[in-house]
């Protein structure tokens, strides 16, 4: 091979090296950033999560105490109708 093909191909590969280190770098940026927006979306979720379990225990709570109240009612009319 001739020192000027040498040199050559040297130039090609120097080229395709920085090429492929500018696109890796450029993949990678992409990549944190996406990252850090799904992981924001994530803290989001869970805060949002949270609250919900907290409006669900409460909903649970009121159905439980009406409930316990229309047996009430519903004891203390038969009591009432047959007495």
């Amino acid at each position: 091979m001739s020192s000027k093909a040498l040199l050559w191909s040297r130039i090609a590969l120097c080229f395709i090296s920085v090429a492929f280190l500018l696109l890796y770098t450029s993949q990678y940026s992409s990549y944190r950033m996406q990252y850090s927006k799904i992981l924001q979306k994530y803290s989001e979720s869970v805060v949002h999560s949270d609250g919900l379990a907290a409006q669900l225990r409460v909903m649970v709570e009121r159905n439980e105490r009406i409930e316990r109240l229309m047996a009430e009612m519903r004891a203390k009319q038969s009591i009432v109708m047959k007495g």
